[in-house]
């Protein structure tokens, strides 16, 4: 199919804050990078300390303890009785002076950036950072030294920072979150000139008197401050004149944009490969799961409705009434974001042209320099000579071709994601055939009228641990099953919109409330149901090879049964490896997945393993040089692990699954500050909350708009690209928790929606609205109106009966029961 391109101003939905937050993050780092070299930006005024023997000395060797002393403030603590990342949580705690203290007269000395030396898993090195100050010029120099023989990390590849120092945990997460914000409110003054949260939220309305009880009920449940969460763009509450909560407003403008945490990178020499571990299966675990993972490809006719839906809304919007001043002031807006833009960019290349030392680049860097330049005089000339009238004649011509790709109905649009075994019908003739399996909502709606054909990727059953498998199409060891004429052998049975009593609109303000009366609820899941014994036929390709030879002996006797058991990886068989669910969520029982004290994790320490099928754009694990191979990875997806990038070039052996063992341990959850809602609870969030939005816009499917509203994880090691929509997320008993849906990259954090919410109640912070209580798959809930288990009950009848109800459908499973919403008290932290 051929791409499609578009011209497209970003109206009238223009906001300006769709910069979100890359440029500042980029303009930041440049203030954390170690400055290997010293004296050449040194001002001339120092030429007498350079004369001092003593001053220069400590530019003799990089050896740290050559040259200073250091200690952690107020504690007695030996810094080489540290591993690195315990030294790196408390740079702000570690005083440092020079052995020759004639020095302090003079200057003054800190700690600036500690950074991990390569291989430093052998060598035990940190890189040091420090800034010496002249007391009398002000003028700073920085040099880096190296500390040696720090303590072993041993497991530190599976445990980021761990909180155990900390004897408050409010007064840590204020520390970070201070900081977090005050880099968010920067970015916002730099970028878009907003100083104060009610200038971008006029859509709240709140007296200083609310925001004080607003806080004090928040920090007693433990949520953030108002003004905080504001920044954030969370959903707040507005208050009428008689101080009452008038509804929650959402925020309406594109998503704020989400810094990393620096925390989930702690102690990584390459901190943008944190988001998980490409190909390498490391531990028997990961290998089950992969074995019940598939990348699911379903194809359909491409009528590009959502297209020409926009672009007729788009029209009509700018030809009715007189539009042309709004027109000239997003024009003028726009202008003006790009001539800021421009600025920003000249001073950041002037700078680096500036410290530039090595003079044959100076040419190269004036030419690129001059290049972006131009591309943004190329915007401003557009713009500045943009008219509605144009505009209009853009939208129209676009809409055209649109209707005339239509008229040729031969255009196809395939929807990728990742799906997992979730269930099947019990079956006493045999092996079974009709299988279910999980994935998200906005994978499956491309099972609509227009749906034409689907395809399963999988792993092949003889793959062991300690297998580095190559790109989706291009292993021996992996194989695609096409089913071009079989679209009747797969159906939805479940999906998550809807799947609340409640409309989401009667939480809202009154301006809101009717705005979105007709919009529901939904968290991304669904649930496919494919019955092999309505398959026919198929065809199958391996390493770009037709293997349908290999899988002839498949139509021997019983096709549905042997097909069934061959994708499955006879699944139905492994009885010690069949999934579960987790009884209770995290939000209940915290203390489970919480970072290890000290290491030493607990014995029901658990652990967090997710597996997905991302596309091999994102894959980072190959030469990249290699052009023939980057071209591949359009058409391609990678095996995706939450596990740490570092073991990717170690050599595994199969042994034993043992958590004892490093390889063998998953991950944890991340401590990402732009999601979470729950302070004292790292990776938990409220979508309703934190991320309404799927995306910038609202969630649809056949027409009808939803709003996110779940309990929420953000698994660490895991924020691959698209593609990995779908993956499940379980822990080392094979209890599901969470499906994942969406992926920050700024962000480097991924988001999943849980499978089972006892509810929580926020004691009327955000007026009618809690996070409701529900159960994806056994239902049960005080708040939802489905379930699977309901909606398989709807189609087949009480007596229907499945792996995971072994006793019918009609039966209740008491492990399942609710009990009462939770409250602060009961948080388990």
């Amino acid at each position: 199919m051929k791409t499609i391109k578009k011209r497209k101003l970003i109206f009238p939905i223009f906001s300006i804050f769709s910069l979100s937050l890359p440029f500042f993050i980029l303009s930041c780092e440049k203030n954390n990078k170690i400055g290997s070299i010293l004296k050449e930006n040194f001002n001339s005024n120092n030429k007498n300390d350079e004369k001092n023997s003593s001053y220069n000395k400590l530019f003799s060797s990089i050896n740290l303890e050559d040259h200073f002393d250091l200690k952690i403030k107020d504690l007695l603590l030996n810094l080489k009785e540290l591993t690195f990342l315990e030294l790196q949580e408390k740079i702000k705690e570690i005083a440092i002076e020079p052995k020759n203290k004639n020095l302090l007269s003079d200057y003054d000395f800190k700690v600036n950036d500690i950074t991990l030396e390569n291989n430093s898993n052998q060598t035990n090195e940190a890189k040091i950072n420090v800034t010496i100050t002249n007391k009398n010029t002000k003028e700073t120099k920085s040099f880096q030294y190296k500390l040696l023989n720090l303590k072993n990390e041993n497991d530190s590849l599976n445990y980021p920072k761990s909180l155990n120092h900390i004897a408050n945990k409010d007064e840590f997460f204020k520390k970070d979150n201070d900081e977090y914000i005050d880099t968010l409110k920067n970015h916002l003054r730099i970028s878009a000139g907003i100083n104060n949260w009610n200038e971008f939220r006029k859509d709240l309305k709140a007296t200083s008197a609310n925001l004080k009880d607003f806080n004090e009920k928040a920090n007693k449940i433990g949520q953030d401050s108002y003004e905080n969460l504001a920044f954030k763009g969370f959903s707040l509450p507005s208050y009428n004149a008689k101080n009452e909560v008038e509804g929650v407003a959402l925020f309406e403008g594109n998503e704020i944009g989400k810094l990393p945490s620096l925390r989930d990178a702690s102690g990584k020499a390459d901190v943008y490969k944190t988001i998980g571990l490409a190909r390498k299966i490391v531990n028997e675990k990961y290998l089950d799961i992969a074995k019940q993972t598939y990348s699911i490809s379903l194809t359909r006719k491409n009528l590009f409705r959502k297209e020409i839906s926009e672009l007729t809304k788009n029209i009509e919007y700018w030809k009715n009434g007189n539009k042309r001043s709004e027109f000239q002031g997003l024009i003028n807006q726009k202008l003006n974001e790009l001539r800021h833009n421009k600025e920003l960019l000249e001073q950041e290349w002037n700078r680096r042209i500036k410290e530039n030392q090595e003079s044959n680049l100076n040419s190269e860097l004036q030419k690129r320099k001059e290049d972006e330049l131009k591309a943004y005089d190329e915007n401003i000339a557009y713009y500045s000579s943009h008219t509605l009238q144009k505009e209009i004649e853009i939208l129209e011509n676009k809409l055209k071709e649109f209707q005339g790709f239509v008229a040729e109905d031969r255009y196809t649009l395939s929807e990728n994601g990742t799906m997992w075994i979730l269930d099947y019908k019990l079956d006493e003739q045999g092996y079974p055939t009709k299988w279910y399996f999980g994935t998200n909502s906005h994978v499956a709606r491309a099972l609509n009228e227009d749906f034409l054909s689907f395809a399963i990727t999988k792993i092949n059953s003889n793959v062991s641990v300690g297998t580095t498998l190559n790109f989706s199409r291009l292993d021996d060891n992996i194989t695609t099953f096409y089913f071009n004429d079989n679209k009747n052998a797969i159906k939805k049975v479940f999906d998550g919109v809807d799947y609340l009593k409640e409309n989401p609109a009667n939480f809202l303000i009154p301006q809101q409330k009717d705005k979105y009366k007709n919009f529901g609820a939904f968290a991304d899941f669904a649930v496919f149901e494919i019955d092999f014994s309505k398959i026919t036929k198929f065809s199958t390709q391996s390493n770009q090879q037709s293997v349908d030879a290999k899988f002839e002996f498949l139509k021997e006797n019983n096709l549905a049964q042997n097909l069934a058991k061959e994708i499955t990886n006879d699944y139905a068989n492994q009885k010690d490896k069949h999934i579960k669910f987790k009884k209770n969520s995290y939000l209940k029982d915290y203390k489970k997945i919480a970072i290890p004290k000290n290491k030493k994790p607990n014995e029901d320490q658990e652990y967090l393993y997710a597996v997905g099928w991302p596309q091999s754009t994102g894959d980072f694990y190959f030469d990249r040089s290699n052009i023939e191979l980057l071209e591949q990875t359009r058409i391609n997806f990678s095996l995706w692990f939450n596990s740490e990038y570092e073991y990717f070039n170690e050599e595994i052996k199969n042994q034993n699954f043992n958590l004892k063992n490093k390889h063998d341990k998953g991950s944890f959850l991340s401590y990402n500050l732009g999601y979470r809602t729950f302070k004292n609870l790292p990776g938990l969030f409220d979508t309703f909350l934190a991320v309404p939005k799927f995306g910038d816009g609202f969630y649809e499917l056949n027409g009808k708009k939803y709003i996110n509203i779940s309990l929420g994880y953000m698994p660490l090691r895991y924020a691959p690209v698209a593609g990995a929509s779908g993956s499940s997320i379980r822990n080392q008993n094979n209890e599901l928790v969470s499906i994942y849906y969406a992926t920050n990259s700024i962000g480097r954090v991924g988001l999943s929606s849980a499978f089972r919410s006892e509810g929580f109640d926020y004691q009327g912070l955000y007026g009618k609205y809690n996070l409701p209580q529900y159960d994806l798959i056994y239902g049960g809930g005080k708040d939802q109106a489905k379930s699977y288990k309901d909606e398989l009950k709807k189609l087949y009848g009480d007596s229907f009966k499945t792996n995971l109800f072994k006793n019918g459908l009609g039966k209740e499973n008491p492990d399942f029961k609710f009990g009462n919403i939770l409250s602060a008290k009961d948080l388990n932290n």
